[in-house]
């Protein structure tokens, strides 16, 4: 996956890579930062599939750390240090893992964690005491090893407990060689509505910095109440033509004055995620007369790549959820509290 990133970084040092409300990065930078940062792990003996929680909390150093952490060879985990102290000790527990990479804001937390490898990130790279040359730190995993997990991702869902489902590298390699072409996305410019619950998901912002389909990617973390003309003035100056965010988020824009003020002419596509309790046969008609693609990833877990992103059929009954078929060599199990199989006809935990 780096190896594809830096690609990218050949052919586009120059261009922006990330950009929120307060600062912008090009490929070179986010490349300088993402290989420094991974000459810091490597230096704290991170081994290939270590588990390193990563702070979501500021969009450009998530992305260089998400970088980072695959360069070195480790897994990465969204992690939020603004979430309940008891949830993310449980979940630090849970993925057995040492290892933070938080942004700088967060040091009163400290001594909040039970670890020593806590790295604190500062705004640039020049700041990072990264030993050796960097542009040799580790590489990504090898080709060989493609079924390694690249990412864990945690829900609390209905047992209230820590639940981690994983990513491998093969899977984000599916949704690369297949996607794109099948469903004819264009990714050359996105905004991603970075909402809490989003943040932690699938970064789908990372298919734009791999892919050479790929291109500028703009964070909107809505400011309070959602504002239907500040979303629009972010997809109109930045001349937008994809948007990423939860199904919950597109729901809140609840009528045809404020969908005509947020898509713009420039919009060619929305990918949502999430299954929202709501109709969506007006949102449909809507898109369908702007021309617009929708594309709807079910649920969670996200990562069955191929199989559960869906495009949304204007003409389809409103009632029909598609869930995508099963991934090859998915396999379901029905568990109790213990992780053991339960007879048939009695109730536990599904597992997928």
């Amino acid at each position: 996956i780096y190896r594809l990133f830096e690609e990218q970084v050949l052919n586009r040092a120059a261009d922006i890579a990330l950009q929120d409300k307060t600062r912008r990065i090009t490929y070179r930078e986010l490349n300088e930062y993402a290989c420094r940062l991974a000459g810091v792990l490597a230096a704290r003996r991170i081994s290939p599939g270590d588990i390193v929680a990563v702070d979501t909390s500021s969009p450009v150093h998530m992305a260089a750390a998400i970088l980072a952490v695959i360069k070195a060879g480790g897994v990465f985990m969204p992690f939020d240090p603004a979430f309940p102290n008891e949830y993310n000790q449980a979940l630090l527990h849970h993925a057995d893992t040492e290892f933070l990479l938080l942004h700088h804001r967060w040091e009163n937390l400290r001594d909040t964690f039970e670890t020593g490898n806590i790295v604190f990130l500062p705004e640039t790279a020049d700041s990072l005491d990264a030993p050796g040359n960097n542009e040799s730190s580790p590489g990504t995993v090898p080709d060989n090893e493609l079924d390694n997990p690249l990412a864990i991702f945690y829900s609390s869902h209905s047992s209230g407990q820590p639940q981690g489902v994983t990513l491998s590298h093969r899977g984000l390699y599916q949704w690369l060689a297949f996607n794109p072409k099948r469903l004819n996305v264009d990714f050359s410019s996105t905004l991603f509505v970075a909402s809490p619950r989003m943040k932690m998901d699938f970064p789908l912002w990372l298919v734009n910095l791999v892919s050479p389909s790929g291109g500028r990617v703009y964070f909107h973390e809505p400011s309070g109440q959602q504002d239907p003309g500040e979303l629009a003035d972010a997809i109109c100056s930045h001349s937008v033509k994809g948007v990423v965010c939860s199904l919950h988020f597109l729901h809140t824009l609840d009528n045809r004055r404020h969908l005509d003020t947020v898509f713009s002419r420039n919009v060619s596509h929305v990918v949502t995620m999430g299954e929202d309790d709501f109709d969506p046969l007006a949102l449909k008609a809507f898109l369908k007369e702007k021309e617009i693609k929708w594309f709807n990833y079910f649920g969670f877990p996200l990562f069955n790549m191929i199989t559960t992103l869906v495009k949304q059929d204007s003409n389809a009954d409103a009632g029909f959820k598609h869930i995508g078929k099963p991934g090859t060599g998915t396999k379901a199990f029905i568990l109790n509290p213990a992780k053991r199989e339960v007879a048939i006809g009695l109730p536990g935990e599904l597992y997928v």
